[in-house]
């Protein structure tokens, strides 16, 4: 329902399966053509869900275009944050089992070229995250390659039709009708709030996937800063407090971006930061 909310896949170009628990079978939420093509890597990749679809416009226009533009057969997002938990891409050219289970032994997703992502992960939340991971990767590697080509005049008509085709299914502008809480937020609780409110309204406006990106709020010396792995659109018991004095975190696990958050807390006047 996430991804589908979130414009990533369609319910009818989903496809889903769940190991059975201690066996090397899976259960596929609905019978395809492609599930069986996909059923032997449950029984050599250690994976307890798995993830298969065609994305949405415009992922899967940029997605076809850069597995067709894949150096050796791998795109390389240039983002951090996919650097880290994604490493890259790989490219297969087609449903080879053998192929696939090679690639997804060593990766959390496979780029299958003209059909889809394929995503694997401990729990179906993981598979979920991984396959709007690629996604979004591709994503922001697209535009931003697509924009320096642009600006050097590199850009061939491959890439101009791709940029075209993406562009004409791009959301409307986000509009925050009624405006969000005003700062600056003295106490513990306005703050908490309003980084409540602010993963909500950014969720809601489709400008970043629930699971990708961080708010802090800086009040005196404590910044409160989202968990690792929560989800933006239901922050409740998931914002921490950072003491930026002692260093000391209480009330969970804060997000791997914390030191970025921090550097900017302590040296810059501003209060909120948030990143998808």
């Amino acid at each position: 329902r996430r991804l589908c909310r979130n414009g990533l896949a369609s319910a009818d170009d989903l496809l889903w399966a769940v190991a059975e628990s201690g066996k090397k079978k899976c259960h596929w939420k609905r019978s395809h053509p492609d599930c069986s093509r996909i059923d032997s890597i449950f029984s050599a990749v250690p994976s307890a869900a798995i993830v298969y679809a065609r994305p949405a416009e415009p992922y899967a226009t940029v997605m076809d275009y850069l597995a067709r533009t894949a150096e050796n057969k791998v795109i390389f997002p240039r983002d951090s944050e996919t650097r880290i938990f994604l490493t890259d891409l790989p490219v297969a050219g087609s449903f080879d089992s053998r192929r696939l289970v090679s690639l997804l032994l060593a990766r959390k997703c496979v780029v299958i070229e003209q059909k889809g992502i394929v995503a694997h992960g401990a729990d179906m939340a993981e598979a979920c995250v991984c396959f709007a991971a690629a996604c979004f990767a591709g994503f922001v590697k697209f535009f931003a390659d697509a924009l320096a080509a642009g600006r050097t005049g590199r850009a061939d008509a491959v890439l101009v039709a791709a940029f075209e085709r993406a562009c004409r299914y791009l959301p409307a502008q986000a509009v925050f009708e009624g405006g969000l809480m005003n700062g600056a937020f003295e106490n513990e609780a306005d703050a908490r709030a309003a980084v409540k409110e602010a993963g909500r309204a950014v969720v809601g406006q489709g400008l970043v996937d629930a699971s990708f990106g961080n708010i802090s709020y800086r009040a005196g010396s404590t910044m409160y800063i989202t968990t690792s792995g929560s989800f933006l659109d239901d922050l409740e018991g998931s914002v921490v407090a950072f003491d930026l004095k002692t260093g000391n975190c209480t009330g969970g696990r804060p997000s791997s971006e914390l030191p970025a958050h921090q550097r900017i807390a302590e040296t810059t006047d501003f209060r909120a930061v948030l990143h998808g």
